[in-house]
């Protein structure tokens, strides 16, 4: 047998650490460039997990990271929506919803922009798409970051990025295996469970991510789920041999990279064992990357010590690392720049060619009849006429509302737009709910959207705004995140939906509503 530093060399490879954080304290992706950088030239760790970045600067601190390095490492990064999703200065699309909506031409744009953009930032390896079914409305975490509802659309359109992305050199993930869709706890702050027998899940939740394999995808992601049909120990599925040796392996045939969602998620309950502890079992139970762990070096050294000490089968861990190496491989083949940031893409990094295409498709998305309600005029009356009130699940940011304003300003209808955030006062509600009733025509926007450790609902504090808007005879409401919140208004005048609440669906919706939807963006 190897010796412990040997085994914690090839341990290392297993472990994609965070780099850069939206979590308090928050810090960007270069704030964390020496902690990163001291952590990759003692460890010859297998990446980094990107967050909270800004173009040109990442590119230049991915290239330096790359120099710095003891070994190759891949760069992966939450990008579902997009390179903007976490890179400050890059293209930021609608929700994957909103793009199944606009259909799968929709879907191949989001991934060839996604795929050329992270080239030029250096990013290898999307953890995207998202192959779960939007088959529960409760559901927290998916919601409108699913394509659709059914197995055979959200099928098609995994198939489609995957096809595309993996085309244009960015590796893809499909997430969150088996089937994340029917949950209704966040597995960010508990460990949910489905209760599917394996017939139904076989039949719906797993044909997406069977299409993902025959798509070639490089990577699955498992969830933080039980699934007492699929393990009868209970285990969550990141856990659980059954589901990633007998499921994925022989059932599924995926013979990729199985990369476990993050380890800070309280639904992988490390249930009293230590790091590395934890992490050999996980390793053991057929996970091949560990992200995000809380702590890498403690990670290494269990892994390592597991594998010391026979808890561990070193076959396992070599079996893993070569997973990594050739992941590692096929982008160094697959980009002209390899792992490096490729210096011929830089220009195309948020230009105004690929924001107006993420303009395109949020206006493609705009439903202004997904449940039955009265025809809405198209278009409205004059916006100068029209009160527009933004409810968000979130807590008030500077920006996140900045395209709306900047929209309306064009229409000279500023002063006609309130917000109410999720922390808003009372008072401030109250005040919102007073121009409802005064108004002739309203416009209100609900923004419930799913994000980790955050709440899925409008917060106490709205209450008058939607008991306003309830009793109001002409008010149109607008679902820009999961379109769920509809149902609390049955007679409402008319309902729409834009299924995102990005900047892109900000700006399409109210030039599609005040008359200006010819247009093509900014």
């Amino acid at each position: 047998m190897a010796d412990l530093a040997s085994l914690r060399n090839r341990a290392a490879r297993l472990v994609m650490v965070r780099m850069g954080s939206h979590l308090s304290p928050s810090r960007t992706a270069t704030d964390d460039y020496d902690r990163i950088a001291a952590l990759a030239a003692r460890y010859p760790i297998g990446g980094v997990l990107l967050f909270n970045a800004a173009w040109p600067q990442c590119a230049d601190t991915l290239a330096a990271l790359h120099d710095s390095a003891s070994a190759p490492l891949l760069v992966g990064s939450d990008i579902e929506r997009g390179v903007g999703q976490q890179v400050d200065g890059a293209t930021r699309f609608p929700h994957a919803l909103a793009c199944g909506h606009a259909g799968r031409r929709a879907v191949e744009v989001l991934a060839r922009i996604t795929a050329l953009e992270a080239r030029a930032c250096g990013i290898h390896w999307a953890f995207a798409p998202v192959a779960d079914l939007r088959n529960e409305p409760r559901n927290p975490i998916i919601a409108n970051r699913a394509f659709g509802d059914t197995p055979q659309s959200v099928s098609r359109h995994v198939d489609a990025f995957i096809r595309t992305a993996q085309a244009h050199g960015l590796a893809t993930t499909a997430k969150h295996a088996p089937g994340h869709g029917r949950t209704t706890t966040d597995s960010h702050v508990d460990q949910p469970r489905v209760s599917a027998d394996a017939d139904t899940l076989a039949a719906t939740d797993a044909r997406p991510f069977r299409a993902a394999i025959r798509a070639g995808t490089t990577a699955l992601m498992t969830a933080h789920v039980v699934y007492p049909a699929l393990d009868a120990e209970t285990r969550p599925a990141t856990a659980s041999p059954p589901i990633l040796r007998d499921l994925f392996r022989t059932s599924w045939g995926f013979d990729g990279l199985v990369v476990s969602d993050s380890l800070l998620m309280d639904g992988i309950d490390a249930s009293g064992q230590d790091a590395g502890a934890q992490a050999a079992a996980l390793v053991d139970a057929g996970v091949d990357m560990l992200l995000d762990p809380p702590d890498a070096e403690a990670v290494i050294d269990g892994l390592a010590r597991a594998v010391a000490s026979g808890t561990l089968d070193e076959r396992r861990l070599n079996e893993a690392a070569t997973r990594v190496e050739q992941l590692a491989s096929w982008i160094q083949q697959t980009r002209p720049s390899g792992l490096a940031p490729d210096p011929d893409l830089r220009d195309v990094v948020g230009q105004q060619l690929h924001t107006r295409a993420a303009h395109a498709i949020a206006a493609e998305a705009i439903d202004l009849s997904p449940t039955r309600s009265t025809a809405l005029p198209r278009p409205l009356g004059p916006a100068t006429d029209t009160l527009v009130v933004r409810c968000s699940a979130r807590p008030s940011q500077t920006d996140d509302d900045q395209a709306l304003r900047d929209a309306l300003a064009e229409h000279g209808a500023a002063a006609n737009y309130t917000a109410c955030p999720a922390d808003a006062a009372l008072v401030r509600c109250v005040e919102a709910a007073n121009r409802i009733h005064q108004a002739d025509q309203v416009v209100a926007l609900l923004a419930v959207e799913p994000a980790a450790w955050q709440d899925f609902r409008l917060a106490d504090a709205h209450r008058p705004v939607v008991d306003a808007l309830r009793a109001h005879p002409q008010a149109l409401i607008v679902a820009t995140g999961s379109p769920h919140v509809l149902d609390a208004f049955s007679d409402a005048w008319t309902r729409a939906a834009t299924y995102s609440d990005s900047p892109a669906s900000q700006r399409a919706l109210i030039e599609r509503l005040f008359g200006t939807a010819g247009r093509s963006g900014p």
